[in-house]
């Protein structure tokens, strides 16, 4: 059996990963509430099921935790993990990559406390500094946003080339996608062009704007679907259903 590889941030995690923390998450607590379940299927692990393939998710919790590179929901996670999993990767596999916010990023505490069993600050632009030093704090500000400068998009894409051309040598199957719009806008054309970028080969109009295009065929985030009373802009059941439909579609054809 091939198997279905996906590397993200929380927007490819699954429910059941957010249980290895404690306290309750809101797509925890839609979940709970809206939908009588403890976790519901996300968009990968619908697709797995559709096309048959092996589900393998090494997206946000679901990734691994580096004794020194921490875990989480940044592109460096993202690119941690293919590091560490790509020689695993076989023929007519398929790896999806769910790019996130460059402005997420890691960064390296001296003293642990309070996050037990972490030694990485996982930046992301709105987290409290609040057991930071405050040197620490400043830093982190103020390259939160310089991050979001092309410099660090173009980064990106080479830090995949590499990827690209074991790919090719492999024979699996690698697609791209963002649900940030500063990810998809740089270079917009040229990922219309390219099939790796998934979504832009389903929609050339739409394909850039992630939450219209799912909005478009059926799908809502949480905040819609439980009409702003749990606010959660991660896609409901809904949003992750036709997440994995547009997906199916357009991979039964390359399958």
């Amino acid at each position: 059996m091939n198997s279905l590889h996906i590397f993200g941030d929380s927007f490819s995690e699954t429910i059941t990963s957010l249980y290895n923390n404690s306290g309750i998450t809101e797509r925890q607590q839609y979940s709970k509430e809206y939908l009588n379940s403890d976790t519901f299927p996300i968009w990968s692990e619908t697709l797995s099921e559709l096309i048959g393939y092996e589900h393998k998710n090494y997206s946000g919790q679901c990734g691994k935790n580096f004794e020194h590179l921490g875990q989480g929901n940044s592109n460096h996670s993202i690119l941690y993990n293919l590091s560490e999993y790509c020689h695993t990767f076989k023929k007519d596999d398929i790896v999806i990559i769910g790019f996130t916010n460059p402005s997420r990023f890691p960064w390296p505490i001296d003293k642990p406390y309070p996050y037990p069993n972490y030694n990485v600050f996982n930046s992301l632009p709105t987290m409290s500094h609040d057991n930071l030093s405050k040197l620490d704090s400043e830093i982190i500000n103020y390259i939160t946003v310089k991050r979001q400068h092309d410099f660090y998009k173009e980064e990106l894409i080479q830090n995949m080339k590499s990827f690209e051309v074991l790919s090719e040598v492999v024979g699996f199957k690698l697609y791209y996608w963002s649900w940030f719009s500063g990810i998809n806008n740089y270079k917009k054309e040229e990922k219309i062009s390219d099939k790796r970028w998934i979504f832009n080969q389903i929609d050339d109009k739409l394909g850039w704007n992630y939450n219209k295009l799912i909005e478009t065929n059926g799908g809502n985030t949480i905040t819609n679907e439980t009409n702003g009373k749990i606010q959660d802009n991660h896609m409901g059941k809904s949003g992750n259903d036709t997440h994995a439909i547009l997906m199916y579609n357009y991979l039964k054809n390359i399958i």
